[in-house]
Parts: C-alpha cells; structure tokens; sequence
C-alpha cells in the first residue's frame, strides 16, 4: 500500500521528524533542511503505525455524528439524549435524574441528558444546535475532570507546581504536552471511561518529566499505573465507535 504524504517545514524543528494523521490525510513536520531521502525512509520506517491510524479514520467515519443519535458515551456509560422543543428556549445541555430534576455534572445518580432547543428550529438547525450544546457541556465537564486528574496523580508522577490546563478539539490524539510544559486534553476523553481518562493524564504528567517514549518514559507511566499498557489497548478499541 503506498502512502501519500505532504511534507511540512518549520524553522522551529531543529533536528526531529513529526508524523500525523490529521482528517485522513498525512502529515510529515520536518526541520527545513531535512532531506526528501530521510523523510521517505521516516514514513517508512512508520507504515505500520501509519495504516493502522488511516484504518481507524475509516472506521470512526461510519459512525454517526455526534448528537444525531439518542444515545451518547460519558465517562464509559451509555446516556440517553432528551431532545425537548421550548418556545424562546435556546440551545442548552444538561444532566438531569429520572424527574428530569438538573444535576451537579459530579453526582452519579443522573438519568440522561436534557437538551433544551429553541421551538423554531427546523431540523438541520436542530442537530447543529445541540452538537454545539453537546461539545460546550464536554469541554465544560473536561476541564472539572482533568483539573481533579492531574492534581491526584500529579504527586506520584512528576512532583512540580500544577501546569497549565487547556481543553483542545483534537480528533487525532486525546492529549499532548506541550514544550513549555502546558497540558491540553481533547473534550472527546469525556467518551472514555474513567480509568482511560486517568491514563490519558498520567500520560501527559509522565512527559514532564520524560519528552519522548522513550523506555525512561514508560517507566515512569508504569510506576504510577500498573495496567497503563492494557487500558491503552483499550483506548484503541473504543475510538472505533466513538462519534465525533
């Protein structure tokens, strides 16, 4: 199988070679003189990794979009959605119990998610509504979580002053460190469940203190989570049928 790629330059890259899959496409992010020889024989080297992320895009393209459907994931449990028309209401999401009484997001008794919508609104206006109803709600439920996740496991893992925590869109990577030292996790962790969500924290905190993946760095992952490489496995499994 070959593999298209398109090749990015950055002054910034002084000596390594990135590689991305971004909305089905490849990206090389390569220094500026980086020779078109070295980066052939990097993707290469890569394929495997390459195929099985392109295999994936795939797969999550079958599955419906987000806030199409009446059921959507949380912390790996099944929600019911409850779409409800109000005359002059906006578009707005909420947990709520079988009353349909709202919810503090960390309770653990609720029932589904009410999505209020604007009585007017034809179809299509509907389901981008409550999409964007649906991601404000995630991104708001991240940051709460994350926030609690990194101040349980910052103690074991990488013993510092609390870094910076930001809420990302990203669809092809759940998380990142960046080289300041700033943490953003994708609202989509919101779909794992919750020890997952502990593995995408532990993962990041480890990179404070080891850049790469290196052995040194799952060293320290594996300290702090024994199963760290199980749960990831099924990481994989469950962003086949997550919606985006």
């Amino acid at each position: 199988m070959r593999i298209d790629f398109t090749v990015i330059r950055s002054p910034r890259r002084r000596r390594t070679l990135g590689l991305f899959v971004v909305g089905g496409q490849v990206e090389v992010r390569a220094p500026m003189r980086t020779s078109p020889q070295r980066i052939r024989e990097f993707v290469h080297a890569k394929r495997q990794w390459v195929r099985d992320k392109l295999r994936e895009h795939r797969e999550r393209a079958k599955v419906p979009p987000l806030g199409y459907g009446d059921i959507v994931p949380y912390l790996g449990r099944k929600v019911p959605l409850l779409v409800v028309p109000e005359p002059g209401g906006a578009f707005h999401v909420a947990l709520h119990n079988a009353e349909c009484e709202t919810l503090d997001a960390g309770r653990l008794d609720w029932h589904h998610l009410h999505a209020t919508v604007p009585m007017a609104a034809d179809e299509a206006a509907t389901r981008a509504g409550v999409r964007g109803a649906l991601v404000a709600w995630y991104r708001a439920r991240a940051l709460e979580e994350f926030t609690e996740q990194v101040e349980l496991w910052l103690p074991d893992v990488a013993p510092r002053k609390k870094p910076e925590i930001r809420i990302s869109n990203a669809r092809s990577q759940w998380a990142s460190c960046s080289a300041d030292g700033v943490l953003r996790f994708s609202w989509r962790c919101m779909m794992l469940d919750r020890r997952q969500v502990a593995y995408v924290t532990v993962h990041e905190l480890a990179h404070l203190k080891v850049r790469n993946h290196s052995k040194a760095f799952w060293r320290v992952v594996l300290k702090a989570m024994d199963d760290a490489k199980i749960v990831r496995a099924g990481m994989r499994e469950r962003a086949k049928t997550l919606p985006g």
